[in-house]
């Protein structure tokens, strides 16, 4: 995001960077076929913010998806599954 964070606009700026997070395939993946949602570790990590079940944590990232796949989640909640993805720690390292 190429602006600050300002508190007039704060629940708009992280929706949206919700957003960009979880459709940039190389953070997650949802497999709509075989209802399989490949998620980043992060929603592994800190499960307890975003629900307290995988079924609490799809429900959470359904608002932020495509609306194909997120009616899907919520209308056969039971059906789906989630693998979490390996953290790319690329980012953390010393340059």
């Amino acid at each position: 995001m190429n602006e600050a964070f300002e508190a007039e606009k704060i629940n708009d700026q992280l929706e949206n960077q919700a957003r960009r997070f979880l459709n940039d395939k190389s953070r997650n993946h949802f497999d709509l076929k075989n209802r399989k949602a490949y998620l980043s570790k992060i929603f592994d990590w800190f499960d307890k913010d975003f629900g307290d079940s995988e079924k609490e944590v799809l429900k959470y990232v359904s608002q932020f998806i495509p609306e194909n796949i997120s009616k899907d989640i919520k209308n056969n909640l039971s059906n789906w599954e989630i693998s979490y993805r390996d953290y790319d720690w690329n980012l953390n390292k010393i340059k």
